[in-house]
């Protein structure tokens, strides 16, 4: 495995409160509400972004934005990959669960949010590293609460349980990339552009 280091990527992780299953859902109606006016105000120039969520909390946007999960027709599926795999994407917002595997590399994803917490490190890697693979700056957001990454929850890695619970110490970067046996390599990406731990310094 080579270094998976993307120096274009910014990493920030932001705590929600935490919340019973209602409150939760009106959390991400939230997110998406705020992004659809966003959406509204930038049109095209709103960064092709991939919001990684729950299948149930997908149901949430399924009337405003393309979506891809397991329940949806291989024929809507191989649609929106052939979108985003091109270079003149229409698609600015796309709903996603794990689903959206491997091999699936969207060249323009300028940035990338997760609304609860990938179980393994693996897979948050391979989910983040979607973003900027055109050189361009791009942003890794990840927003969770307490019971996103309780000690009851089947398959949480404590890995990821460490990157969450990680708010003013160590560098984001480098706690993904120590994970994998990598250092972070020197590239004169100012501080402020690596993650917000470092944007605080």
């Amino acid at each position: 495995m080579e270094n998976p280091n993307r120096s274009n990527i910014f990493y920030e992780i932001i705590q929600r409160p935490a919340a019973v299953k209602e409150n939760n859902e009106d959390q991400f109606e939230k997110l998406i509400n705020k992004l659809g006016l966003e959406l509204k105000e930038l049109r095209i120039k709103f960064p092709l972004t991939m919001l990684y969520t729950s299948l149930h909390l997908c149901g949430f946007g399924y009337r405003l934005f393309a979506q891809f999960h397991s329940p949806q027709s291989k024929n809507m599926k191989e649609e929106i990959i052939k979108d985003v795999t091109s270079e003149n994407s229409i698609q600015r917002l796309l709903l996603v669960t794990i689903a959206f595997g491997r091999g699936i590399d969207p060249p323009n994803v300028q940035r990338v949010i997760h609304f609860g917490v990938p179980r393994k490190m693996e897979h948050y890697l391979q989910e983040t590293v979607r973003a900027g693979r055109n050189g361009q700056f791009a942003t890794a957001t990840m927003y969770f609460n307490s019971n996103d990454i309780a000690a009851n929850v089947e398959g949480m890695d404590n890995s990821m349980r460490n990157l969450c619970q990680n708010q003013d110490e160590e560098c984001r970067r480098k706690l993904i990339l120590n994970y994998f046996n990598f250092s972070v390599e020197q590239s004169g990406q100012p501080l402020h552009l690596c993650c917000d731990i470092c944007k605080k310094r």
